[in-house]
């Protein structure tokens, strides 16, 4: 009878401990699904990294061409079908997310935000920025020129050669779908990706129409 007892004993020692078992990887697992919930949540978010398209066609117009692009740390560099590689260094993702993403043959140099320069061929642009992101200067080629007057998402509205510029939103929209200033007008989509790029569109109207394909990043 004891050899049955200390059975019953050692049975309802082994369940109980079972039992508790199954309760910590009940447990466990519901910590390991939070963490990674934190982790998702916490980790690289479009704020922390610029997207950029692996593909760009662009037809009509000025600078038109098919360039394919490959992101090296914070370099983005696109090849084109015919004519200049170009070449774009980011200072970091977080920067670059606040502003639009040119079309390779192209510059709006009043928008960069997080662009430190920009090599089309042998043609060389630079960007210098303030503490919050926002530009200060730019060189395009043809001299630095500082810009001021910034609006309520850091884009400056006038620069030291004289040009305004103007930046249209959509609704709750931080980074501009148009920006238009001396006879240029650069359109982008609500991923602040450019789709068309329209020079003189009173006069001229000459017109490039931009297509993008894929997705490439730039983190911090």
């Amino acid at each position: 009878m004891k050899n049955k007892s200390g059975l019953l004993i050692i049975t309802a020692t082994l369940l109980l401990f079972v039992s508790a078992n199954c309760k910590k990887d009940e447990k466990d697992d519901s910590t390991g699904i939070a963490a990674l919930l934190l982790a998702a949540s916490s980790g690289n978010s479009s704020s922390n990294c610029v997207n950029l398209p692996s593909k760009w066609t662009g037809t009509g117009g000025f600078n038109a061409g098919i360039y394919n692009c490959t992101v090296s740390g914070k370099v983005y560099t696109c090849i084109p079908n015919s004519g200049s590689t170009v070449v774009v260094t980011y200072s970091s993702g977080a920067a670059g997310a606040l502003g639009p993403v040119d079309f390779p043959g192209l510059t709006n140099q009043y928008a960069a935000r997080g662009v430190t320069s920009k090599l089309i061929g042998t043609s060389s642009s630079t960007f210098t920025y303030n503490s919050s992101n926002q530009q200060t200067a730019h060189d395009v080629g043809s001299g630095a020129i500082t810009v001021s007057n910034y609006d309520s998402n850091g884009f400056p509205k006038s620069a030291s050669n004289g040009t305004s510029i103007t930046y249209t939103y959509t609704s709750g929209g931080k980074i501009p779908n148009v920006v238009t200033f001396t006879g240029n007008e650069y359109t982008y989509d609500s991923k602040g990706i450019q789709t068309k790029y329209a020079f003189d569109p009173t006069g001229t109207n000459a017109i490039t129409t931009i297509a993008t394909e894929g997705s490439l990043s730039i983190c911090n």
